[in-house]
C-alpha cells in the first residue's frame, strides 16, 4: 500500500489579531507543515485558524476547515481549500480528532483546552492510538498539564501522552519521524454496517471480512435485529476478538428499520452496506473510499461483485455498468422484473458506499419496502445525486435458498412496481412545482 501524507489539526484560539507575535507563528506553522505536503484542518474561522491556512495556502498546500452551523453566522476565513459545516460541536470535534494523524496545539483559550483535552482523553483511554501525536507548542497549556498533576487526579504519565515542543522546526522533526516510520495509519471515514437476523450461518465470516482490509473502517457497527438464533452469542465471541466491534441489539423491525438504525447510529460521511450473508473482498474499503475521494458529489459509490454459493466458492462474476443513465437503468430493471419476471439484477450493486448525509437527506429506507429496499432506496438517490463506479470486484454475494429474491419474489415485484410508481408520482410533483 502506498504511503498517505499526513492530516495535522491545527487547535488555536480564534481572537489572536493580524500583526500579533502569535498570528506570525500560525503563518510560519502553516507554511511548514504546507511545505511537508501534509493536509492541515482547523476549525476554519480567524485568529490562529486563519494564520495558518493563509501560511499552508502560500506553500500551495491543502487547508481543510470545519466550521459550525450552531456558532453566531460568519462566513470562514478566506484561505481554506476545503470548507465542511458541522452542526453541532461535537461532530465537529470528532471530525477534527478522527480525520487527522496528529494534533498541533498553540495559544488558546478555554475553547482551545476543551479541544486538546477531548483529544488527551481519547488518548488516554484507548480510542486514540498511543502513538497519535499531541505535540503542545509553547509554555501555556504544558504549564497547566503538569498542574494538573498537583491538584487534579491526573497522573505523570497522563502527562506523557501529549508531547512538548519550543519551536515549529521540533514540530516537523517529529511528525516526519512519525511519517517515516508510519506509525499512523489512519482509518478511512467508513462506517461498515451490517443489519443481522437469524444469521447464523454466515455472519462470522461476513464481519470477519469487514476487519479484514487493507485499509480499515473507521467503525463497524452490527444491529441484531431481534435474532432468534445463535447470532447474537457468535457476535459477543466476535467482539472479544475485535475490540472495535459494536453491537446494538434491538427488537426485531425489519431489514430497513434495521438499516435505518444504523444510518443514525453512523460516526462517519460513508457507509458501506454489508449484507449479513455476504463478505467483502480485502481491497473493498480502499479502493470504494479512494474513488469516493475522487467524486466527492457521488452518493453512491458502487463497484462490481461475485457471486458465491453457500460454501463460499464462486458461482460467476458480474460487471457493472458505468453511471450514466441512472434512473433510465433502473426503470428498465422494474421492466425486467414486473413484466417480464427476469432476474432482479440491480445494475448499481453489490458493494456500495453511500455518502451518509445523502441517506440522512431523504429519510433513510423506506420501511414498508421491506422486499425491494435496495431498489427503492438506490432509485431514490439516482433522482439527486450521481454515482460512481469501481470497475473492481469487491464484495461476495452469497446466493442460497434463503435469498429475499427466491423466497418471497412475488413480494419483491409487487414492491418494485410500488417503487416506480412513487417515482412516478415525485417526479410529477416536481414537474408542479
Amino acid at each position: 500500500m502506498s504511503k498517505d501524507k499526513l492530516r495535522i489539526a491545527v487547535f488555536g484560539s480564534s481572537e489572536v489579531k493580524p500583526n500579533q507575535p502569535d498570528y506570525e507563528n500560525a503563518i510560519k506553522l502553516g507554511a511548514a507543515l504546507g511545505s511537508q505536503g501534509w493536509q492541515v484542518l482547523t476549525g476554519g474561522y480567524y485568529g490562529v485558524m486563519e494564520a495558518v491556512s493563509k501560511g499552508v495556502q502560500s506553500m500551495n498546500g491543502t487547508s481543510i476547515g470545519i466550521t459550525l452551523s450552531s456558532f453566531d453566522p460568519k462566513p470562514p476565513n478566506i484561505y481554506l481549500s476545503v470548507n465542511h459545516h458541522e452542526s453541532d460541536l461535537f461532530t465537529r470535534m470528532r471530525r477534527l480528532v478522527y480525520e487527522s494523524d496528529a494534533i498541533v496545539v498553540l495559544c488558546g483559550g478555554l475553547g482551545t483546552l476543551a479541544e486538546f483535552s477531548i483529544a488527551w482523553v481519547l488518548k488516554q483511554v484507548g480510542l486514540l492510538s498511543k502513538n497519535y501525536p499531541i505535540i503542545l507548542l509553547g509554555n501555556s497549556f504544558e504549564k497547566i498539564a503538569y498542574t494538573a498533576t498537583q491538584s487534579l487526579y491526573v497522573k505523570t504519565s497522563d502527562v506523557e501522552l501529549l508531547t512538548f515542543a519550543q519551536r515549529i522546526e521540533e514540530v516537523i522533526s517529529l511528525l516526519q519521524v512519525f511519517e517515516e516510520h508510519q506509525i499512523s495509519i489512519r482509518p478511512v471515514p467508513v462506517t461498515v454496517g451490517i443489519a443481522a437476523y437469524n444469521a447464523e450461518s454466515y455472519i462470522e465470516e461476513s464481519v470477519t471480512s469487514a476487519f479484514e482490509q487493507t485499509r480499515q473502517a473507521t467503525e463497524v457497527v452490527v444491529v441484531n435485529d431481534g435474532s432468534t438464533d445463535n447470532t447474537l452469542e457468535i457476535l459477543k465471541n466476535l467482539q472479544k476478538k475485535y475490540d472495535t466491534l459494536k453491537v446494538i441489539s434491538q427488537n426485531h423491525t425489519g431489514t430497513p428499520g434495521a438499516l435505518n438504525y444504523l444510518i443514525s447510529l453512523c460516526g462517519t460521511d460513508y457507509l458501506l452496506g454489508l449484507d449479513a450473508d455476504d463478505a467483502l473482498e480485502e481491497k473493498a474499503l480502499e479502493s470504494l473510499y479512494t474513488t469516493a475521494s475522487a467524486y466527492p458529489t457521488a452518493a453512491i459509490i458502487y463497484s462490481d461483485y461475485t457471486f458465491i454459493e453457500r460454501e463460499g466458492n464462486k458461482i460467476r462474476s458480474i460487471r457493472n455498468p458505468e453511471p450514466d443513465n441512472l434512473v433510465e437503468r433502473l426503470l428498465l430493471v422494474h421492466q425486467r422484473i414486473s413484466v417480464d419476471n427476469e432476474d432482479n439484477f440491480l445494475p448499481y450493486g453489490h458493494a456500495r458506499l453511500y455518502r451518509v448525509d445523502c441517506l440522512r437527506e431523504i429519510g433513510g429506507y423506506a420501511t414498508d419496502i421491506l422486499y425491494a429496499d435496495d431498489y427503492d432506496l438506490v432509485l431514490r438517490v439516482a433522482e439527486r445525486w450521481s454515482f460512481a463506479h469501481v470497475p473492481e470486484f469487491l464484495y461476495r454475494y452469497r446466493w442460497h435458498t434463503s435469498n429475499k429474491s427466491v423466497v418471497f419474489r412475488e413480494l419483491q415485484v409487487e414492491d418494485v412496481k410500488e417503487s416506480v410508481r412513487r417515482h412516478k408520482w415525485r417526479m410529477s410533483m416536481l414537474k408542479k412545482a
